[in-house]
């Protein structure tokens, strides 16, 4: 309904479908290097040595999402899928600890 009042756009996102070359074609993505360490502390020796220029993936979708439409173009991407112990549910003390590699799935048993 055209109440006569503007509407913001500051926060759209570009439609990539009116773009030559975005309409069911390939989807250009920034280059990066992938780093897949397979300790805790290797991940975060990369984030430290990396410092702003890598992002995590855990699960991929969200961030696959993220690249394919450029809004982020990190230089750098640090797989967690080789680092042991993040996909854990732990409870003690009153406290429940869920790992970053843990699944919908693994909460729901």
């Amino acid at each position: 309904v055209d109440d006569g009042e503007p509407l913001p756009l500051h926060r759209l996102l570009p439609d990539h479908r009116v773009h030559p070359g975005r309409c069911g074609g390939e989807v250009a993505m920034h280059d990066f290097t992938f780093h897949a360490p397979d300790s805790l502390s290797g991940a975060l020796e990369l984030l430290a040595e990396h410092d702003g220029d890598a992002k995590l993936l855990a699960g991929g979708t969200s961030l696959t999402t993220l690249l394919k439409q450029s809004l982020i173009a990190p230089d750098h991407i640090v797989s967690l899928h080789r680092v042991p112990g993040l996909d854990s549910i732990e409870a003690s003390d009153g406290e429940l600890r869920i790992g970053g590699l843990t699944t919908q799935r693994d909460m729901e048993t």
